[in-house]
């Protein structure tokens, strides 16, 4: 797995690649993206509208950002599942939970 912290702008194109390059994927790549209550899983799809941009970044449609309330800046998680060719994409303070959980009183 790898992860990554990033940015989504305010046309949807989320400012970091690294996840997207761990799983090998090229610019102009079509891709599905399917939404769930917590998470956003985008897969490759090659009869897909959505694609990565010509310098391989993901842009998530204005439909998946209005869906979850996204404003420019707001900092989500990125999960490259390699070997499911995947990624998983949930909002940072997802974070807060999994660290509450796992140290307790700690955080």
């Amino acid at each position: 797995m790898h992860y990554a912290l990033t940015a989504c702008d305010r046309q949807g194109r989320l400012a970091d690649r690294s996840a997207i390059n761990a799983l090998g994927w090229e610019p102009h790549q079509r891709v599905a993206i399917e939404v769930g209550a917590q998470r956003i899983l985008v897969q490759p799809d090659d009869s897909a509208r959505q694609a990565l941009t010509r310098e391989g970044f993901l842009r998530l449609p204005a439909a998946v950002r209005h869906r979850y309330g996204m404003r420019a800046g707001d900092r989500l998680l990125l999960a490259a599942v390699p070997d499911q060719n995947a990624l998983l994409i949930c909002f940072a303070a997802i974070l807060d939970d999994l660290l509450a959980q796992a140290f307790g009183s700690l955080v």
